[in-house]
């Protein structure tokens, strides 16, 4: 059987989120995301990644993904998520130590802000989505 999309079709977009993995790092420039233009910064969790939406978009709707999760403490969690944060990202907003530490890697932590969004690629039983959101969503 080939592998279905929808089995981990799962998303959550917010004003705010939190994210807690490994390897959590700026996954290239800003970019324009179709049919909302407007400039948004990508962000890869490539391993062991957790994201809850700690803030909702005002007004509460999706605009990204129709099967996006919207309340407060929805959370995702997979292998690996790709989202995008709507505000610019510094160096400093990086934690890293956090509670996603284990004996071998010092875990990282990240809150994103203003419109963001955060899916998973990989699940925990090692299926990939077969459409990357990158190349659907990015100009």
């Amino acid at each position: 059987m080939p592998p279905s999309e929808s089995r981990i079709q799962a998303a959550i977009e917010g004003s705010e989120i939190h994210i807690k993995g490994q390897d959590i790092k700026p996954a290239g420039r800003p970019r324009i995301i179709k049919g909302i233009d407007e400039v948004v910064y990508p962000i890869d969790v490539k391993k062991r990644g957790d994201a809850t939406i700690i803030a909702e978009n005002n007004p509460k709707k999706r605009r990204v993904k129709e099967y996006s999760m919207l309340d407060v403490g929805s959370e995702i969690s997979g292998k690996s998520l790709w989202g995008f944060s709507g505000d610019a990202i510094s160096r400093g907003d990086l934690i890293v130590g956090g509670n996603s530490r284990t004996g071998r890697h010092p875990g990282q932590e990240l809150t994103i802000k203003g419109g963001c969004f955060m899916q998973i690629i990989r699940d925990w039983s090692n299926k990939s989505i077969l459409t990357h959101p990158k190349t659907e969503l990015l100009k």
